[in-house]
């Protein structure tokens, strides 16, 4: 009877711990050897990872099950969205990495042989959970099955009635995953080049795509100004409600909010960084000081800038934040290059990472800055700098260099991987080569969890998951 008693009270338990978070999990399981024995029992982190998997954080490559999983197998992948994969950890007072492949996949490009020559303009992106992937190539957009390797969607433009006598192209694309990883929002940039050069229109478009059914319905469209300027979109960003887009040479940026079809073109800062996080928009630009040069980062709330009136300054709503970043480098009479990678934690509802990146061509010196954002709604929203890093590199990084992953991993341009880590109080930096590939690769893309690579070869798409 008593041994019953024990069995019904040690399910309830483990009952609560599914519903608990890792963080919470992880503490009871200090408490005893038995509480450790529930918490580290195969259904509470089946359920915890389960759960980090619908959400997109953790990425399963094709015809792989979280039930074929062992428990040791379960918080592995929980450490790997963390830290990343085993093989990319570098060891302490070790400043080589050794990156190991553990899985490849190989998705055939569907571009046509007479296509073949612009395919370095190609680029795919894993989409968060990792069935599916989304492709650029030949000005169209594509999503691919990962585990059937075909086609299951092909953009087509909302626009091609008015551009029904011209050829539109897809510059820019962002993508995230929602209904539990079984649908996606795009957020679209597509150029009409069939026009005389003076009046090619840039257009925005953003749909919800069913990843199971393969049919997509539009959320919002948008015009862009009429420029000369084939390429205009710079940088597209979109998280839960809210998106933007970043325009070449121009000193202004488009926001817009999904749920409300709102759009709003505000004015910013000539030289800057941009991204989203947790509801906020994070904005860096220079300070035009005498040296040492300042940065200053601020953090806006989404909702506000929203209500405000088209070509409205940012600075018209007051910043919720600001912090100001000192870059060690007298000398920034080279040029300056600013970005931004941020991250919400996969593990805390309340806190995010913001990387900030500061890359300086002459002399060539790259500092990166770990930021950590606390927006609890019981407590006032702070931030702070938990970490810096300088790299002595052959060329700045730049804006279309991959981001910096949550765990701290970036892919230089000569095509090294780094490794950011923190041992105590002391950062030092690991450095390891990602395995050549037998020809060469473009458009390498790290996802922002699982550190999975994608890049582009000349016939094909690859897909690297790591130890």
């Amino acid at each position: 009877m008593e041994n019953d008693k024990a069995v019904l009270v040690d399910d309830i338990l483990v009952t609560i711990l599914t519903l608990c978070n890792i963080q919470s999990v992880l503490t009871l399981s200090e408490a005893s050897r038995h509480f450790h024995s529930l918490a580290f029992s195969k259904h509470v982190w089946l359920v915890i990872v389960s759960d980090l998997h619908r959400r997109g954080f953790i990425y399963l490559p094709p015809g792989k099950s979280l039930e074929d999983y062992t428990t040791d197998d379960l918080v592995d992948l929980v450490k790997r969205m963390v830290l990343g994969p085993r093989s990319w950890r570098a060891q302490i007072n070790s400043d080589v990495l050794f990156p190991i492949v553990a899985h490849q996949i190989i998705l055939e490009s569907f571009s046509s042989d007479a296509e073949t020559s612009n395919w370095t303009l190609n680029e795919a992106q894993l989409i968060a959970g990792g069935k599916c992937l989304v492709y650029k190539h030949s000005g169209t957009l594509e999503c691919l099955s990962m585990e059937s390797r075909n086609r299951i969607w092909s953009y087509k433009s909302t626009w091609e009635t008015q551009l029904s006598n011209v050829r539109y192209t897809v510059v820019r694309f962002a993508v995230e995953t929602v209904d539990d990883g079984e649908g996606a929002i795009l957020f679209i940039g597509v150029c009409d080049g069939g026009l005389a050069a003076n009046t090619r229109a840039h257009l925005v478009e953003i749909l919800h795509l069913n990843l199971i059914t393969g049919l997509s319905t539009t959320l919002l469209t948008d015009n862009a100004p009429i420029t000369s300027t084939l390429i205009i979109w710079l940088e597209f960003s979109i998280q839960g409600d809210y998106a933007f887009a970043r325009l070449c040479s121009q000193d202004f940026v488009l926001l817009y909010r999904l749920s409300t079809g709102t759009k709003k073109k505000i004015k910013v800062p000539g030289h800057y960084a941009i991204d989203l996080v947790s509801g906020y928009l994070v904005l860096l630009t220079k300070k035009e000081t005498l040296p040492p040069p300042q940065l200053v980062m601020k953090l806006w709330s989404m909702d506000a800038l929203v209500e405000l009136d088209d070509n409205a300054s940012i600075d018209t709503v007051l910043h919720h934040l600001t912090t100001t970043i000192l870059f060690p480098t007298c000398d920034i009479r080279g040029r300056l290059t600013l970005k931004l990678s941020t991250s919400s934690s996969p593990l805390r509802e309340d806190l995010a990472v913001i990387w900030v990146d500061v890359s300086l061509w002459r002399p060539s010196v790259t500092r990166i800055y770990k930021y950590h954002l606390q927006h609890s709604r019981s407590r006032p929203t702070s931030m702070c700098c938990v970490a810096s890093w300088e790299l002595r590199l052959k060329g700045a990084f730049c804006y279309r260099s991959p981001k910096i992953t949550y765990a701290g991993h970036i892919i230089s341009p000569e095509g090294q991987l780094y490794s950011l880590c923190n041992s105590g109080k002391d950062c030092h930096l690991a450095m390891g080569a990602i395995p050549d590939p037998d020809e060469p690769s473009f458009y390498q893309r790290l996802s922002p969890y699982s550190s999975t690579l994608t890049y582009i070869q000349e016939h094909k798409i690859v897909v690297n998951y790591y130890e």
